[in-house]
């Protein structure tokens, strides 16, 4: 479980604290926010492969921050942090999308039992399900559907086509000429129309297209697509 990212949500500062230092300790990497709103706009823009949420928090509460997020089809595993008289938080929670929680005031050694027994679980459904990850981006290969940070990408069929080629070729230069032939099943090169489709795939798959970190042009020869580290 390398360069796993998890997210706490929680306008407890003491409690950030020891959940964050806890999970560091177990060499997972932590991002901290003290309110709902800032929280729920980390999850839409990067990828985690965990949530630890507070319900009652400022700006947007965390009932709220799961039901946006499980609307928005994004699923990251969601740990909800409640109270010891909280019962109905735990069960409404998982009725809306929570996948555990954990009563305040919590021992770090059972936060962290937690954490990992949720994360092999989804590892597991993710080697067991017919699906190929890469940093934000998953591809479900039964429906042939694309998503980033869980959210589905809207892509046409060539899109598609493209981004399954740069997925099973991950840090490979892929030339022109092998791009065109996988995905218009065509020897001759048409530059212009490999441009406009990486430009409109860049738009849906990167934070700033003009800028792109994901897929790379390799100057004279064609593309790369890469997940920075």
């Amino acid at each position: 479980m390398e360069n796993i990212r998890i997210l706490i949500a929680d306008d407890d500062a003491g409690i950030r604290t020891i959940a964050s230092r806890s999970l560091q300790s177990q060499g997972f990497q932590t991002v901290e926010y003290d309110n709902g709103s800032d929280a729920y706009r980390a999850i839409l823009n990067q990828a985690f492969d965990l949530i630890l949420l507070d319900i009652n928090m400022e700006g947007l509460d965390g009932f709220s921050i799961i039901q946006k997020v499980r609307n928005r089809q994004i699923l990251t595993p969601i740990l909800i942090i409640t109270g010891n008289d909280e019962e109905y938080n735990e069960v409404f929670g998982f009725s809306i999308g929570a996948d555990d929680y954990i009563t305040k005031p919590f021992r770090p050694s059972v936060l962290c039992a937690r954490v990992k027994a949720m994360l092999r679980r989804r590892q597991q459904i993710e080697q067991n399900s017919d699906t190929t990850k890469a940093g934000p981006f998953l591809m479900v290969k039964t429906n042939f559907s694309f998503y980033k940070n869980g959210v589905e990408l809207i892509l046409t069929p060539k899109e598609r086509l493209l981004m399954q080629v740069f997925m099973q070729n991950i840090n490979q230069v892929l030339t022109k000429e092998q791009l065109y032939s996988a995905v218009w099943k065509d020897n001759y090169v048409d530059d212009n129309t490999i441009m406009v489709s990486i430009r409109n795939l860049r738009q849906k798959i990167e934070e700033e297209p003009k800028k792109p970190k994901y897929l790379l042009t390799v100057y004279g020869i064609g593309y790369k697509f890469v997940i920075p580290d």
